[in-house]
């Protein structure tokens, strides 16, 4: 009897885990889908120089009038 609850307890939790990563999953996927207006344009750009690549995405909106370029790293950097 002992064994039969611990196995029901364990699935019901297994369920409720599976559930939660499913719910979160969706979320993020929709979340991304909804991340990009439909009045921007997303262009991938890569530069190479000297065997060094750098590789981005650019988010542009179609009625640019003004623009901010955000560059994130991680590291020690050299000014």
């Amino acid at each position: 009897m002992k064994s039969s609850k611990i196995k029901n307890n364990l699935s019901s939790k297994i369920f409720k885990t599976q559930t939660y990563f499913l719910l979160m999953f969706l979320f993020f996927i929709t979340s991304y889908a909804s991340a990009i207006p439909s009045n921007f344009t997303t262009k991938e750009i890569k530069f190479v120089s000297e065997g060094i690549s750098l590789a981005g995405t650019i988010f542009m909106p179609n009625n640019a009038q003004v623009a901010v370029v955000i560059v994130h790293g991680s590291g020690q950097e050299k000014e």
